[in-house]
């Protein structure tokens, strides 16, 4: 049996994902729950077409077209491969967006090495639903890529750290703000108003990453940010960056020594 498994919040942000039919994406979701610890697994139609669609709908041969089309064209979201006349499945990158621990070596064969330049859904992929070549795509009167790296060498030069530009969750994170219609300046705001927060603290320094700074609490972070306003207030509870007063809802743990804190007017932070 597969071991529980992550969905990456950028599978939103997938058209590929999104262009799915309903039938589609509840087979691509079953497909992520189990592949082993290597993202492979071997193909068995029959026993697919009943755990997914047990009350019917979709039979063996519409689940066949389907799981072909995720690996073609514009779509390149799984890997299909054959080994001594068997099917088999991979999602290639699997490990960036699985974090597993003491993960186990597969015990199937592994996908042959990718013409990228093919158009077979045994030779080109997506993972997750996360676009490999869509970082180019421009959005805004501008290209991905260059956002990603603007941000990302701002973020090192403030944080003395070197942050890839070519990783792939990182660039996930940044083209959804971008996609909100937050802008090089903004990320600049909160890169500069965390790095002076957090950056004395040890184990608050740890939380100045890309993952962190440019997750769902982006617009938070900014609306403090422009305010110019302290996060601490009295009592310790931070001020809500809605309404500019004292939160003073109850507050939920966040890991890593944070909270998440509530205001009666609906605003909430994270610190």
């Amino acid at each position: 049996m597969a071991r529980k498994r992550m969905i990456d919040p950028g599978i939103w942000d997938s058209e590929q994902v999104m262009k799915l039919s309903p039938l589609g994406f509840k087979l691509y979701i079953y497909l992520i729950s189990q592949a082993d610890d290597e993202g492979r697994e071997k193909l068995c139609y029959p026993m697919m077409t009943s755990r997914v669609f047990p009350f019917g709908g979709c039979d063996e041969t519409a689940v066949r077209a389907v799981l072909k089309d995720m690996g073609m064209g514009n779509m390149k979201l799984v890997q299909l491969y054959e080994v001594n006349g068997s099917e088999y499945l991979v999602h290639p990158n699997w490990k960036t967006y699985q974090k597993i621990d003491r993960p186990t070596l597969s015990r199937l064969p592994p996908p042959p090495p990718l013409d990228e330049s093919s158009t077979s859904p045994r030779e080109s992929f997506v993972t997750n639903g996360i676009e490999e070549k869509g970082i180019e795509e421009k959005v805004s009167g501008k290209p991905y890529a260059v956002l990603v790296r603007e941000v990302i060498e701002y973020l090192n030069a403030k944080t003395g750290r070197s942050f890839s530009v070519k990783n792939r969750n990182t660039a996930v994170h940044i083209s959804a703000r971008e996609r909100e219609g937050w802008e090089l300046e903004d990320f600049k705001a909160v890169i500069d108003a965390k790095v002076k927060e957090w950056g004395p603290d040890p184990k608050m320094s740890a939380y100045l990453r890309p993952e962190t700074l440019f997750g769902t609490k982006f617009d938070s972070y900014l609306a403090v940010a422009k305010s110019g306003m302290k996060m601490v207030v009295s009592d310790g509870y931070p001020t809500c960056p809605k309404c500019g007063k004292p939160t003073t809802g109850r507050r939920s743990g966040e890991g890593g020594g944070r909270y998440l804190y509530t205001c009666p007017c609906g605003g909430s932070v994270v610190a």
